[in-house]
This record gives structure tokens, C-alpha cells and sequence, in this order.
């Protein structure tokens, strides 16, 4: 089966890679947090506050961090965006690409290039526009039947709904798939059999607005249209559970041998349980990669770059509340 750490892993890697080659030579910084409706910044844009709301228009990149980020604005350049809800409005509009990092996020404005997101939960609203590819490591993805995919769409994580358009190609390791939209042109998913490692709302105890989890298993409905092909990888056979035939042709394949089989290890004993847990969940080594790479890069190398006030007010944000300041996985 897909791995799902592994498709994790190639999301995150991007962003930090991004966050680490940004030029700092030239850059505004505003901690108040909030860029109001008639503001233009001409420049690379550091948003920092409790609360960030973007109205206005930024001519640059966009960095903004928070417990609450909102974009309504226009960022003509690429927006990096962290926090524990991150939402992207109707009428907003990124012109390059957009990368977040958070726990509840929400897009429901234009993206000119690709979406790259690693959260607890990823909605796409009927308004939501990507323009080249998405790529989610994550619990849950959600896009509403108006939204929209230019391009690919590529997915890690517990469950997926997708109720939109992508243009051509889905491909997802995930314990859960409902499609209801339509993809142009093939899908190819590994999932779990119906009633296998179904994710608990226990996994996420203390986080709000957890989205509710679908019963494990893959689920094409007489909606759905797919293009050409549908290949899925499970443990069963799923084919009565796929209403909406594809153009081309179903293809079902059997996993290979799990981790716990290799090593002889006894299913549904609680080492196996564990294995899949943690098989199932994020891939949390990277998570914590990740979680800790953001940690040290705002408080280390922004601190070259910043005024001290705000250096000092966002490392006592990290030191206090690590997970807040760089969203909650």
C-alpha cells in the first residue's frame, strides 16, 4: 500500500524548503497583525499577532503566523501561512503558491499555483479555485462540489470526501475515500478494508472543530465520474462499493505484505494495533520533524532578521505555546 508518511513527507518538504531559500534582504515586518483593506506593501510581508487578518494587498511574498489567520486580500507573490485556523476567503487571491501548515484550515479563495497543506483537516469551499496541483498530508480533506483542481491532486492521510472538480489525476494513501465529483482523468488510491484501523476522534482529544470520521474503506458514488482509469489497492475486493464506473477500467490490486507480516508480528495484538497507529496517523517522525523545524526556524533565524520587540514577543509565544505558534498536529 501507498505510504502514507511518505506522501507526507514529499508535502512538507517543499514548504521547508521554501521557508528556508526566502531572501531576506529586503522585508517589512508587522506585528499589530492585521493589513487593512486600502494597504498596499510593496515588498515581502513578515504578519505576526495573536489574530492575523490580511484586507489589503501585499507585492511580495507573505509570511503570516497566529492563532487565527485570514486572508481576504490579494498577495501577488507566494503566502506561507501557520496557525491553528488558517482561512483563505471568498474573493482572496494568491498569485503563486500557497503554503500552510496548521490544524483547521479552510480555502475558499484562488490559488494561481499549487496548494501545498499539511493540517489536521483541509476544507476546500464551492469557491475554492487551484489552478495547478494540491498536494495534503493531513486527517481529513473535504472539497465541496463547486471547488476546483487545475491540474493533480495528491493525497496522505486518514479520509478524503471529495465532492469537487480535478482536472486530471488523484492519487491517495488513505484509510477512507467518498467520491462524489468528478477527475479527469485517473484515479489510484490505497485504502483500508470497510472496518479496518478506523480512526478515533480520541486521536485529536483537546483540538476543536474535529472533523467527523467516515467509516474506513472506498466509496464511489453513482455521481462520481472518472475520466479513464480507476486502480485501487486494498486488502478486499471492493468493487460493490463502486456506483460510478470510470470511463477506462477497474483495476484492483492486493497490498503488499505489511510491515507486521513480515516480521511475523500477530494481527489485532496490541503491537500490531500500534504499528497501524502509528502506519495510519501522519507519519508522525516527520510531523515532529516538522514541528520542530518551524519551532528553530522562527526562533532562530528570524531573530537575525527581526526587531528585537517582536523577536522577543514571538519566542515567548513558542516557548509558552509551541503548538498554537506553528498549528497543532
Amino acid at each position: 500500500m501507498l505510504k502514507r508518511n511518505v506522501i507526507f513527507s514529499l508535502i512538507m518538504i517543499p514548504l521547508l524548503m521554501f521557508v528556508l531559500v526566502t531572501p531576506a534582504s529586503a522585508f517589512v515586518v508587522d506585528n499589530d497583525g492585521t493589513l487593512g483593506v486600502n494597504e498596499v506593501i510593496d515588498d515581502d510581508l513578515f504578519l505576526g499577532g495573536d489574530i492575523v487578518t490580511v484586507d489589503g494587498t501585499v507585492n511580495g511574498l507573505l509570511f503570516a503566523g497566529g492563532r487565527d489567520v485570514v486572508i481576504k486580500g490579494t498577495v501577488n507573490g507566494d503566502a506561507v501561512l501557520t496557525g491553528q485556523n488558517i482561512t483563505v476567503a471568498d474573493g482572496a487571491v494568491i498569485t503563486g503558491n500557497l503554503f500552510i501548515g496548521g490544524q483547521i484550515v479552510k480555502v475558499g479563495g484562488k490559488v494561481n499555483g499549487s496548494l501545498f497543506n499539511g493540517s489536521m483537516s483541509l476544507e476546500l469551499a464551492d469557491t475554492a479555485f487551484v489552478t495547478r496541483n494540491l498536494y495534503f498530508g493531513g486527517y481529513s480533506l473535504k472539497t465541496e462540489p463547486k471547488s476546483s483542481v487545475g491540474m493533480d491532486m495528491a493525497i496522505g492521510g486518514y479520509q478524503a470526501i471529495l465532492g469537487g472538480n480535478v482536472d486530471r489525476d488523484v492519487k491517495a494513501g488513505l484509510g477512507a475515500l467518498q467520491l462524489n465529483g468528478s477527475i479527469g482523468r485517473d484515479l489510484e488510491v490505497s485504502v483500508e478494508a470497510p472496518g479496518q484501523n478506523e480512526a478515533s476522534p480520541m486521536m485529536f482529544m483537546g483540538q476543536p472543530d474535529v472533523p467527523q470520521a467516515i467509516n474506513p474503506g472506498l466509496v464511489i458514488s453513482e455521481a462520481a465520474v472518472i475520466g479513464r482509469n480507476l486502480s485501487y489497492t486494498s486488502s478486499v475486493e471492493q468493487n460493490s462499493a463502486i456506483q460510478g464506473k470510470p470511463a477506462g477500467t477497474i483495476v484492483y490490486k492486493t497490498p503488499a505484505p505489511t510491515e507486521n507480516e513480515k516480521k511475523g508480528i500477530e494481527p489485532n495484538s496490541p503491537r500490531a494495533k500500534m504499528n497501524d497507529f502509528l502506519r495510519v496517523g501522519i507519519g508522525r517522525t516527520m510531523v515532529n520533524a516538522a514541528r520542530n523545524f518551524i519551532t528553530l526556524f522562527l526562533a532562530g533565524a528570524l531573530a537575525l532578521w527581526l526587531v528585537p520587540g517582536f523577536v522577543k514577543k514571538l519566542v515567548d509565544t513558542i516557548k509558552s505555546k509551541p503548538v498554537p505558534s506553528a498549528g497543532t498536529w
